[in-house]
């Protein structure tokens, strides 16, 4: 029975580790043009994009109080960081770069699943 338990975890946790194929949505505004895309109080209001492959992270850009949310790479914000009164945050899941999502960094993420699969282990064993 253990055995059994053991290859339905590690068949699911392989499933969730599998890429889908399909691209990250993320908003694509900057508050110059659509003031909503600051606040993002009526997200309707506000275009959300496919990201390229070449640009698959969602980001929130603040600089001299300009906002802009769009698809890039993961280098993006380490560039804009350095800056002097900038703000950038970067995700990675379907529309995270709205206003007040969680920006949750990919190490944890990662360290979540690892402790997951380590606490079902040791009730198997």
């Amino acid at each position: 029975m253990k055995g059994f338990k053991l290859v339905s975890l590690l068949v699911f946790l392989t499933t969730m580790c599998i890429d889908s194929g399909s691209a990250t949505k993320c908003y694509a505004c900057t508050s110059v043009t659509n003031q909503e895309c600051e606040k993002m109080s009526n997200v309707s209001a506000i275009t959300v994009l496919d990201c390229p492959d070449e640009t698959p992270v969602c980001i929130k850009l603040v600089v001299a109080g300009t906002t802009t949310r769009l698809c890039e790479n993961e280098s993006t914000c380490a560039t804009y960081d350095k800056a002097s009164g900038t703000t950038c945050k970067s995700c990675t899941t379907d529309l995270c770069n709205a206003a007040n999502s969680k920006f949750i960094p990919h190490y944890t993420v990662s360290i979540g699943i690892l402790a997951a699969l380590y606490a079902s282990l040791k009730l198997l064993f």
